[in-house]
């Protein structure tokens, strides 16, 4: 999951461990003590940045990671992250200038 997000739904997960899933989110936040459909986001989001910094464009990341549309990719990323993607790429630049 945290290495390849794309297109996964917590559903599947379930599926995948043969679980119900309302069982499967109960055992997951026992065991990692956060919500399944919340890790997966936070698998996503990370997938997402790394992508960013190594110069990956959004078209490919939106097509890659399943996003229905351009419009709700840039909203996702500015909700979880409280940047655009401009900002946030130049953020990390300014932050690391000789990496």
């Amino acid at each position: 999951m945290y290495q390849n997000p794309a297109k996964l739904t917590v559903k599947e997960l379930a599926k995948k461990a043969n679980f119900s899933l309302s069982y499967f989110n109960v055992l997951y936040k026992h065991f990692f003590f956060v919500n399944p459909i919340k890790d997966l986001d936070n698998a996503r989001l990370k997938k997402v940045q790394r992508e960013l910094l190594d110069g990956t464009k959004s078209s490919e990341i939106i097509k890659e990671l399943g996003f229905a549309t351009e419009e709700y990719f840039y909203s996702w990323f500015k909700k979880h992250t409280g940047m655009t993607i401009k900002e946030y790429i130049y953020k990390e630049n300014e932050e690391k200038p000789y990496d």
